[in-house]
């Protein structure tokens, strides 16, 4: 009796293992204590203090460490005390899970695991996060760890909830629904699902993903997170409607938006790239940047370094400028940015423009430096856009325009075509001094023109020519004040002015007047043509030194016109048979008066001569000498006629 009593307990002892090894394919480790299973739900042998290891190919699929197996019908086992089960995951460490007991059913390769009470899950080496959760179901034929119930996660002071969790063990990623995630510096991440690929190096969060940390705040359909080695954040990207907002005590919010975004960062963890594509909007303030792609480049390493900005298609950037709103436009823009986000350059190109409360620009390409103060704008002209500044009642295009961002002055050169609007809003104002009537557009063309805001002055140069209809200007340079209002032109001048009001119907009622220097002032209405004066008209020319014109009011007409110094001029009027007969003369000074088509020629140092050509000419000289330009007639004036001599043609 006492042997077989002893074989009773001996052989269990000795199969028991066997049998595990052929229900969990494990190889024993340490030595087992066996007894006999005490009466309960399972009928068969049980082991205690058990470490077992589960091969397959030579690989091991799990590692297992409890306190109790105990073994029932059709080879269902239960474990009670399970202080480690290491499941191995292709492409991933190990998971560690520890529970209170679990429930193990079927064959090996198809089994499946189910652990309850105080269910931990954790990476091996405690790195990732730490999931605490009711149940977990491990199925083999699936390769997955499933949770049961809700889910709650802990990493690096983070934590939070999930309503599931399915860990890959064949290379899948694992599967976090409806996460919700807080931890220190107000961070907080929720979305409908998370995916963890390759240890969770590569991240993944799907649906209304809403992520904030501090000032910055996250929302989109989907963000992906990858990670070096060290688990270190290097690239990070959002698809599906990105929209955010970065806010810091003491600097104007920042918000953005795209279709997609895409974050890079540095071994040392400091953002180098930045992209927002597809509607990519950001706004600092008031201003705002909108573009097809936006993307941010650091220049050089450490949180120091400048960043390379850059836009492309339909590019508009808006705020404030002196004031008022402002909006840049283009197909391209590149900017230079310091670390601290102030604009160092920046240049849009594409059918570029600007639109100020009282500047308006356009160009192939417009480059803007801040500094030095106060800053400069250049417009370039290209094959297809000239380059055009718009700014109160000047209209300017030209090969490349330089202007201030104060709006204090610019200058143009290369093909200079300018409008001067009419001074309507002004009482008084005459547009270009005086040379055209006010109200009126005036057109120039130059090589060179500059202006600054100060006084109104434009100095044009480099064969300038103004022109308002039938009246012209021209000059080698031409200055146009407008406060107070002045013009002045110089080198090779050259105007066409009409002579009376109304009268403008042929070349003959136009009076041409060509100098070195001309001289305008509108208090006094009067312009003065200086070295090398010709005058010229229909019924023929005048020489002088200098030559005054009195203009008729609002610049309709020429009231009076003096010259004096080298008085020389030719007339042609009609004789007796209705030929042309020309009259010349010489004196010191001359006033003509177009509206009564008068001349009077005065002789100062020496008598006035006019001579009169052909069989009935003669020469009359007096102090005083009054000629008819319509009727050809001379006449001596009265109280100089004891200085009047008259010869006739013969003497």
């Amino acid at each position: 009796m006492t042997r077989l009593r002893f074989f009773r307990i001996l052989v269990p002892a000795l199969l028991l293992p066997f049998l595990l090894v052929l229900a969990l394919m494990m190889r024993e480790r340490p030595a087992p204590t066996i007894d006999e299973v005490p009466k309960g739900s399972f009928d068969g042998p049980r082991a205690e203090s058990i470490e077992l290891t589960d091969l397959a190919g030579g690989a091991r699929r799990l590692a297992v460490k409890v306190r109790r197996i105990e073994q029932g019908e059709g080879g269902r086992l239960r474990l009670e005390g399970i202080e480690r089960l290491v499941l191995d995951r292709e492409g991933a460490p190990p998971l560690v899970v520890r529970a209170e007991r679990g429930d193990v059913d079927g064959m090996q390769g198809q089994r499946l695991f189910r652990l309850e009470g105080g269910v931990r899950v954790q990476e091996e080496g405690n790195a990732g996060f730490l999931v605490s959760l009711p149940t977990l179901e491990i199925d083999e034929a699936s390769g997955e760890a499933r949770s049961v119930g809700e889910v709650l996660l802990e990493e690096a002071g983070r934590s939070g909830r999930a309503a599931s969790i399915v860990h890959g063990l064949r290379g899948q990623p694992t599967e976090i629904g409806g996460l919700e995630l807080s931890g220190p510096d107000g961070f907080s991440l929720t979305c409908d699902k998370a995916l963890l690929r390759d240890a969770a190096r590569d991240v993944e969060f799907r649906g209304e993903v809403r992520a904030r940390r501090g000032g910055v705040l996250l929302d989109a359909g989907s963000v992906r997170i990858l990670r070096d080695a060290s688990r270190r954040i290097r690239e990070a990207s959002a698809a599906e409607g990105v929209a955010g907002s970065s806010r810091e005590p003491g600097v104007p919010e920042i918000r953005f938006s795209a279709s997609g975004a895409r974050l890079k960062w540095d071994e040392a963890g400091d953002p180098i790239a930045l992209t927002l594509a597809g509607e990519a909007s950001v706004e600092r303030g008031d201003f705002r940047l909108m573009a097809a792609t936006i993307e941010a480049l650091r220049n050089g390493t450490g949180s120091g370094s400048p960043w390379r900005v850059g836009a492309a298609g339909g590019v508009r950037a808006s705020g404030t400028w002196r004031g008022g709103p402002a909006l840049l436009e283009g197909e391209r823009l590149v900017a230079e940015m310091s670390a601290e986000g102030s604009l160092l350059g920046a240049e849009i190109e594409g059918s570029a423009g600007f639109e100020g409360t009282d500047l308006s620009a356009e160009a192939a390409s417009i480059r803007v430096e801040p500094s030095p103060a106060p800053g400069r704008a250049t417009l370039r002209s290209g094959p297809d856009r000239r380059a055009r500044l718009a700014r109160e009642r000047s209209r300017v295009s030209a090969d490349r325009i330089e202007t201030d961002l104060e709006g204090s002055g610019f200058r143009a050169q290369g093909r200079v075509e300018a409008t001067l609007l009419g001074a309507t809003g002004r009482a008084g104002a005459r547009p270009a001094g005086g040379v055209f009537r006010p109200g009126d557009a005036v057109h120039f063309v130059s090589g060179a023109l500059e202006g600054r805001a100060a006084d109104g002055r434009l100095v044009f140069e480099g064969a300038v020519r103004g022109w308002q209809g039938e009246r012209n200007l021209s000059a080698d340079r031409v200055e146009i004040c407008d406060r107070p209002e002045e013009l002045r032109a110089l080198g090779r001048v050259a105007t066409r002015l009409p002579r009376i009001a109304d009268a403008t119907t042929s070349e003959s009622d136009y009076v041409r007047i060509a100098a070195d220097r001309l001289d305008y002032a509108a208090e006094e209405s009067r312009a003065v043509y200086t070295g090398h004066v010709l005058i010229r008209q229909a019924e023929g020319w005048l020489e002088a030194e200098r030559v005054e014109v009195a203009l008729a009011p609002g610049s309709e007409g020429l009231r009076e016109i003096t010259a004096s110094g080298g008085i020389r001029l030719e007339f042609r009027s009609p004789d007796r048979k209705g030929m042309p007969e020309p009259v010349v003369g010489e004196g010191d000074r001359v006033v003509y008066s177009p509206g009564e088509r008068t001349v009077r020629l005065i002789g100062e140092a020496a008598p006035a001569t006019l001579r009169r050509a052909g069989p009935e000419g003669g020469t009359t000289s007096g102090r005083v000498l009054r000629y008819r330009l319509d009727a050809g007639t001379i006449e001596v004036e009265s109280g100089d006629r004891n200085r009047a001599r008259i010869r006739g043609a013969q003497g």
